[in-house]
């Protein structure tokens, strides 16, 4: 749970093999204020360097942010994933 300004989408990713396809938005803070929700455990806020890349949940989030800090938010990127054969979430391509 947190209160934000105006959001916008920042990407459209497709996961396929799961029948799911993701929308990341992103936007402003307007309170420092957050709390878990039902389908968050605990939440917290992190500086780029301080954030616990191997304790992410999901690896759609963990390339989500990744894409977010390298192409930064000009536009709205799509991507796919697949799943390879060692169980790995691949991501096949960007714009």
């Amino acid at each position: 749970n947190a209160e934000s300004g105006p959001l916008t989408l920042f990407g459209i990713f497709s996961m396929p093999y799961i029948s799911q396809v993701y929308l990341m938005f992103h936007g402003e803070l307007t309170s420092e204020a957050i709390s878990a929700g039902p389908e968050s455990l605990e939440v917290g806020m992190f500086t780029r360097e301080q954030i616990p890349w191997d304790e992410l949940a999901f690896p759609v989030v963990t390339h989500s942010l990744n894409l977010f800090y390298q192409l930064g938010t000009d536009k709205v990127h799509h991507a796919w994933f697949s799943r390879g054969a060692d169980r790995n979430v691949v991501l096949h391509s960007i714009d």
